[in-house]
């Protein structure tokens, strides 16, 4: 302790030059160095590698140094509980390094960094840094005892379990406290209102496809080199995608195969037209924790071809949908619980006053007063997070399916709660690319005055190519010229910078329309100033160059004089 101080005195007088004697000792141990100074927060740092490990040092007013040992350790984000528990052991034990984690979230993966601070640096740098490798070995020894010992299912309770999952949507999903409800927990939904529940493959292609009234006759089955079939709508329905590809009836489920193919055939209940085809691509996409995941491509065969059925007709479209699917060996009441014990939390930060602390979707689910809602939020936001969206979607309807009959008594708050729903439900449809049913929910939000929800609107109408596109991003233009009293030149420095991007993403999805639509000069005339913006400049380019490719085209076929 005494040294310590001595430390900081000499230092404040200038007695010790902490930084040079740091370079002299990586010098001395032949240690080459790279230097980042962030002028920002007045810290230098110095980039150097010792024995095998990579470190950075920081120096931070001359006092001393601060030695980080990074991504040292790296486990998947389902083990965060598990990472955790061992870096406050670590942490209580340790007089010396420091253990802290970090998200990855573009690899869903967990970091872990070991750090200490010296002031002594002759005394005791070379020994601390030496000690990294062996306190680095310690960990992951414990870390993998105390992982054997917990088994595989590795169900987080904690509500930091849901931030790293994607920061890019930090929904976490809470329960407003119901005084007159003290047994609201109980009241989870039945298996009828949830999709907690299998993953039938009939319910997933009539949701999916334009299949109405169908009746299911025959499905082949092909597993490698067998191949199996299923006769009658009654029997077809039954079955579940999950045991197409997995086994689960022994004690480690596992895939039956990478590749299973399931080939479906339907006569659709309001024709005289012939049977219809289905073909259920499923791929083995790995495991973790107790989760498995798989593929599911499945696509709409086309019909014949007739005088009523034309080439151009809607049943003649390409009809292809690929979504990431997911089968998890956790009970019910697990999933119970985890729901359970993320509510009592959200009642917990209620009482103690921190409502201020939640994002706004937080506070969205903590503003719900029903059950149901709110468990299907948890679980739909938990799935939409892992791009698995079909899954999501059945939650996200089922919270839109219980809170419709009663959206005319809701008051502002609860209205726009219910819109937030809405939203879900047609953003998951259009990542899905069912992008009529996806704008039947955008549609409903798209006049609230969120760019949120406008966004995704015209982004459904513009991928589809909806004759409304132009329209609506027009009407939408005329509305912030008014709102802003903009001229024809759109050059304000009064307008805010998100209300800028949204102006810029209009006119991108504009332009992108007018050449789907052929208009080609009024196009380049759009997109001719965006060369020169550097928000707008890649798109410009490449938007630019498929313009004058499809005008070769247009020349070509002789169809380069449009009527409009």
């Amino acid at each position: 302790m005494l040294d310590f101080l001595r430390n900081i005195r000499n230092a404040a007088i200038g007695k010790v030059d902490v930084e040079l004697e740091f370079r002299e000792i990586l010098k001395e141990i032949n240690c080459h160095y790279d230097i980042n100074e962030d002028e920002e927060h007045n810290v230098k740092r110095y980039y150097f590698d010792f024995q095998s490990g990579n470190f950075v040092a920081a120096f931070y007013n001359g006092v001393g140094v601060e030695v980080t040992f990074p991504n040292c350790f790296t486990v998947p984000v389902e083990e965060i509980d598990l990472l955790r528990l061992n870096c406050n052991r670590f942490n209580g034990s340790s007089l010396f390094h420091r253990y802290i984690y970090s998200t990855n979230e573009e690899e869903n993966k967990l970091n872990l960094h070991i750090s200490f601070f010296c002031d002594d640096l002759r005394r005791h740098l070379v020994n601390l840094l030496k000690a990294c490798f062996q306190t680095q070995r310690d960990f992951i020894d414990e870390y993998n005892k105390v992982k054997e010992r917990n088994g595989e299912e590795q169900n987080s309770l904690d509500p930091e379990h849901r931030f790293a999952l994607d920061s890019r949507e930090l929904f976490l999903i809470r329960k407003m406290e119901m005084a007159h409800q003290a047994n609201a927990t109980q009241g989870l939904p039945t298996a009828e209102s949830t999709a907690d529940k299998p993953l039938l493959l009939c319910d997933m292609l009539e949701r999916l496809f334009p299949i109405i009234g169908a009746k299911f006759t025959t499905m082949t089955i092909t597993t490698g080199d067998k191949v199996a079939f299923k006769s009658g709508d009654a029997e077809i329905r039954k079955t579940e995608t999950a045991q197409l590809i997995i086994t689960a009836d022994t004690p480690q489920p596992q895939f039956r195969a990478d590749q299973v193919t399931a080939t479906v055939n339907f006569k659709a209940g309001h024709t005289n037209d012939p049977e219809r085809t289905v073909i259920v691509h499923l791929k083995a996409e790995g495991a973790s924790g107790n989760s498995m995941f798989y593929r599911i491509t499945a696509t709409l065969i086309q019909q014949e071809v007739n005088r009523a059925n034309t080439v151009e007709s809607h049943s003649n479209r390409p009809c292809t949908i690929s979504f990431l699917a997911r089968y998890s060996g956790s009970s019910e009441k697990q999933r119970d619980q985890e729901f359970n014990y993320m509510w009592e939390e959200a009642k917990i930060k209620l009482k103690e006053g921190k409502y201020k602390e939640l994002s706004d979707d937080q506070k969205l689910l903590a503003e719900t007063n029903e059950t149901n809602v709110a468990y299907n939020l948890y679980w739909g936001q938990i799935h939409l997070r892992d791009e698995r969206y079909y899954q999501a979607l059945l939650h996200f309807e089922n919270a839109y399916n219980s809170m419709r009959d009663e959206v005319f008594t809701y008051d502002d708050s609860g209205r726009y709660n219910f819109y937030e729903v809405c939203y879900y439900v047609g953003f998951c449809y259009a990542m899905l690319k069912c992008y009529e049913k996806a704008f039947f929910y955008l549609n409903l939000v798209s006049g609230t005055g969120k760019i949120r929800f406008a966004t995704a609107n015209v982004n459904v109408l513009a991928n589809s190519g909806d004759v409304r596109t132009l329209s609506v991003i027009d009407g939408i233009m005329e509305e912030i010229k008014r709102e802003y009293n903009l001229g024809d030149s759109e050059d304000n420095d009064d307008i805010p910078e998100h209300i800028i991007h949204f102006i810029n993403f209009l006119r991108r999805r504009r332009a992108y329309t007018l050449i789907e639509f052929d208009m080609l000069d009024e196009a380049e005339t759009m997109l001719t100033p965006m060369l020169n913006e550097p928000e707008n400049s890649e798109f410009a380019i490449d938007e630019l160059a498929y313009l004058h490719q499809r005008r070769i085209q247009l020349k070509e076929s002789g169809k380069d004089e449009l009527p409009f």
